[in-house]
């Protein structure tokens, strides 16, 4: 290459300075699956005839070897509940690069060359957790993480569920035994809301009572004057 102009430094260019493709498959993996993908141009012969193959392979084998190494370095682990189940798409910003999400099982992987990192673990439905962590030289860092649920606001005595913290204020109880129990499935969904309850949770403050009395009236009336 260096016939046609073009100079490496020990051999080695970054991409982006040598020529620039936007969208292309390594910008795909690296944001989608957390990998680094990389081209290596091993010489001038696009399509090298079998003679060439075994000196190419002694040439680059050692590299290659080493470079695959390079996945079993930096942390990996478990992000889970307080029941030990698994957190699908948790989120571990670092301070340095790309956030990364845990997969359906809740793991993750990512490869950090040693020095010492801080790690913001997050998940809308739990409470985050920061990790001050340092690695090491030589194999990934097992970190599992345990998440706690966000606790909702709970009248435990009254039975009284308050959701949202909004201007308007609805009140919402149940008069026999199906009414109750709707409501207190409408307590348990909007504990931890889904994207359904969320805009709504925004704009208002839910009252609900699995049953009502006397109490609950007087509760009533103070809360709607």
């Amino acid at each position: 290459l260096n016939i046609n102009g073009d100079f490496f430094l020990n051999g080695i260019t970054n991409g982006a300075f040598w020529y620039h493709v936007a969208g292309g498959m390594q910008d795909w993996q690296y944001v989608n699956t957390n990998c680094l993908e990389i081209t290596i141009e091993m010489g001038c012969y696009k399509f090298p005839q079998k003679n060439m193959l075994p000196q190419l392979w002694d040439e680059h084998k050692y590299s290659l070897l080493a470079y695959m190494e390079y996945v079993h370095r930096g942390i990996r682990g478990f992000v889970l509940d307080q029941r030990g189940h698994p957190v699908k798409n948790a989120v571990l910003s670092i301070n340095q690069g790309k956030n990364i999400t845990t997969t359906d099982e809740g793991e993750f992987w990512r490869i950090l060359l040693p020095g010492r990192y801080t790690v913001l673990v997050s998940h809308r439905k739990y409470l985050p957790q920061i990790l001050n962590i340092t690695v090491d030289e030589g194999s990934a860092k097992l970190i599992n993480v345990t998440l706690e649920q966000k606790l909702c606001r709970e009248n435990t005595v009254d039975s009284i569920r308050v959701r949202g913290e909004g201007a308007v204020r609805i009140a919402v109880f149940g008069v026999d035994s199906l009414g109750k129990s709707i409501v207190q499935e409408l307590a348990n969904a909007t504990c931890l809301p889904e994207d359904l309850f969320v805009e709504i949770l925004q704009q208002s403050t839910l009252h609900l009572f699995p049953s009502m009395s006397a109490e609950r009236a007087l509760y009533l009336k103070v809360i709607f004057p």
